[in-house]
């Protein structure tokens, strides 16, 4: 697929611009969309749901791989400049730096991703499942094993 021929809606762009700027999910979400009566859980559910529509993957590369072209530099040179930082941090005895660089090198080569475990009230999990339909598609006798309650 031609990059050029990538369309999007207004919203997923929004997102896809935003989220090349500040990595944030749920803020890019908030950003392209009218979340105001929307949970902050359910805002990071659906940002979390936005990045892994393939179109919207696609036009994020897209807009990365614009940013590094108009900035001069390739993902390989950002690379060699950290190789040549953690290289004078080694030198150095900055273990603290070296730590950082290690990091930063991963979340570059997308190894490390940065992960957040969002809970419910009193640090319960969140059921994001809808109980009405979980209802129906539960034989009796699953609903015995699983001790499931209907609400």
């Amino acid at each position: 697929m031609d990059m050029a021929q990538i369309k999007v809606t207004q919203k997923q762009e929004a997102y896809a611009q935003e989220y090349v700027l500040s990595g944030s999910l749920s803020g890019s979400y908030e950003h392209a969309y009218d979340c105001e009566n929307m949970k902050k859980e359910s805002i990071y559910v659906e940002g979390s749901r936005m990045i892994k529509n393939p179109i919207v993957a696609l036009r994020v590369d897209q807009i990365r791989r614009e940013l590094a072209c108009r900035q001069g530099i390739t993902l390989d040179e950002f690379n060699d400049e950290l190789v040549v930082a953690r290289e004078m941090a080694h030198a150095a005895g900055d273990f603290k730096e070296l730590r950082a660089n290690a990091m930063d090198r991963g979340k570059l080569n997308g190894m490390v991703v940065d992960r957040s475990e969002v809970t419910g009230k009193d640090g319960e999990s969140l059921c994001l499942l809808d109980h009405t339909l979980l209802a129906a598609v539960l034989t009796d006798e699953a609903k015995k094993q699983l001790n499931f309650e209907e609400v």
